[in-house]
């Protein structure tokens, strides 16, 4: 029972700090009304400290006044700070608890490209590219790539879907096999079935691996690898920050957003541990290239 009392008191207490100026509008209105009653209801003469009664009704009923406009000024004040704190709450919802950095509507913008040549620039431990095609990044940032592996002890792994690996549907009554990359490009309205996907992705793999080689020695380790996993987002971790957005259907892939977020809490630590473990599955990657300073441990290609 004690407890009881203590934690209400210590609550009651809180309450009232919180609301100061509400209470003290309150017990201002309260006072200046019993005063102006006692004024009323005393004789019709005399003084009480050195003022009439006229006067401390006068006082009293202009107190009882300003409390009661003061009171409906601060309601008022209220009404208005309502769409901030609401703004505050969301605030706290998406950066606070789930950590959301930014969200850019468009993952091919401009800005955002900047964002990705300045991270990659000056990243120092990992730069993990998880995609379907990495066409354009592939050219966008294999400077800087080149540069980091050259410079520091930095782990880059480029992550491709498999084009090898097919899906199975059933249409009609009767089971089809359909390549993962087919399926999504013909959502977007791309390329036609049975593109040579094949070809065209370890043809950019070994691009890069060339390219690597002709920039020995490197510090850095390095991974080229085809996913079997049929994940329909992408994400783009460098060092610390994460950016991910998903494959949707329609013409123009480039116009779906994209989210940043930081590995290392909320949204993107989960982000970044569900890629981490996918990349470390035996069933499901399959590694093509890899290179640790001037060493080739895995040529496939």
């Amino acid at each position: 029972m004690d407890k009881f009392f203590t934690k209400l008191f210590w609550k009651s207490l809180r309450f009232l700090i919180n609301r100061s100026n509400i209470v003290l509008l309150i017990v201002t209105a309260l006072i200046s009304f019993l005063v102006f009653k006692l004024a009323e209801l005393s004789g019709q003469q005399g003084t009480f400290l050195a003022l009439s009664k006229a006067s401390w009704l006068s006082v009293t009923a202009s107190m009882f006044a300003a409390t009661l406009f003061l009171f409906l000024q601060s309601f008022m004040n209220l009404i208005n700070s309502a769409e901030d704190n609401i703004y505050r709450i969301k605030y706290d919802e998406f950066v606070e608890k789930f950590k959301l950095k930014q969200i850019f509507p468009q993952r091919g913008s401009t800005d955002i490209l900047d964002i990705y040549k300045t991270l990659t620039g000056n990243a120092e431990k990992r730069i993990w590219a998880i995609g379907m095609t990495n066409r354009h990044f592939m050219t966008q940032h294999r400077e800087n790539m080149t540069k980091a592996l050259r410079d520091k002890p930095i782990d880059i792994i480029i992550a491709f879907w498999n084009p090898t690996t097919s899906l199975n549907s059933i249409i009609n009554g009767e089971q089809k096999s359909h390549n993962m990359l087919d399926i999504q490009y013909h959502l977007e309205d791309g390329a036609p079935a049975n593109s040579s996907w094949e070809e065209t992705i370890k043809n950019r793999q070994r691009e890069f691996r060339d390219h690597i080689k002709r920039n020995s020695p490197i510090k850095g380790e390095l991974r080229i690898v085809n996913l079997s996993h049929p994940t329909n987002f992408t994400c783009f971790v460098i060092d610390d920050e994460l950016f991910f957005f998903p494959f949707l259907s329609g013409p123009e892939s480039t116009n779906d957003p994209t989210i940043q977020c930081c590995i290392n809490d909320g949204v993107g630590k989960r982000i970044y541990d569900h890629f981490a473990r996918i990349l470390n599955g035996n069933l499901i990657v399959d590694t093509v290239y890899h290179r640790k300073a001037d060493e080739d441990i895995v040529d496939r290609l």
